[in-house]
């Protein structure tokens, strides 16, 4: 092999390593939540800054598709929950919303105050799900799969595992999509302990 075609499977190598680790993490996670091994540990916590952090994690791959971000959060936003279960699902959405994209596009993330339950939008302007597609994204037993606009795969757990962790928190979560216009993602989290709500 020359060196172009070293470079060439070396990256190939490293795209079926990432994923099969994404794989295996999203299988780890989802199985130990099933079996109840995950500590579900409450706390405040700021929800802003959250938010935050999970943008910067995914600026990177934002920026090899010309997507730009634009957040609609206030500083100091308080939440009540499992810090690390929100952030896995800011994480899966911000991902998702990055990956399903068109290059140059937007994923826009808001906070709306809404009473004892603060709503969080994880939006894009990508391909959109199908009608038909919409009602599996949150269902373990008919997964749903579809690559994103550079051709990057996913696990078909990320959404599942968002499901869990939101209701855990004693939020819910759920989606509004037109294919070829993007797709919204939506789920509240608490501000308060459960006693004082």
């Amino acid at each position: 092999m020359n060196e172009e075609e070293r470079m060439t499977s070396l990256k190939k190598i490293n795209k079926s390593s990432e994923l099969l680790y994404n794989l295996l993490d999203n299988l780890l996670t989802w199985s130990r939540s099933q079996r109840g091994d995950i500590y579900y540990s409450p706390k405040n916590f700021i929800l802003s800054k959250l938010v935050h952090e999970n943008i910067n994690l995914h600026q990177v791959h934002a920026d090899k598709k010309g997507i730009r971000f634009s957040s609609d959060v206030s500083d100091e936003l308080l939440a009540y929950g499992d810090r690390e279960m929100i952030s896995t699902v800011l994480r899966n959405l911000i991902n998702n919303a990055v990956k399903y994209s068109y290059e140059g596009g937007m994923v826009e993330v808001a906070i709306t105050e809404k009473g004892d339950f603060p709503e969080v939008m994880v939006s894009d302007q990508g391909i959109g799900i199908v009608k038909e597609d919409a009602g599996k994204l949150f269902r373990i037993d008919t997964k749903y799969k579809s690559p994103g606009t550079k051709g990057e795969k996913g696990t078909g757990l990320g959404l599942i595992l968002c499901k869990d962790f939101v209701e855990k928190n004693r939020g819910r979560i759920w989606s509004e999509s037109q294919e070829g216009s993007g797709t919204k993602f939506y789920f509240t989290i608490p501000i308060n302990e459960p006693n004082h709500v």
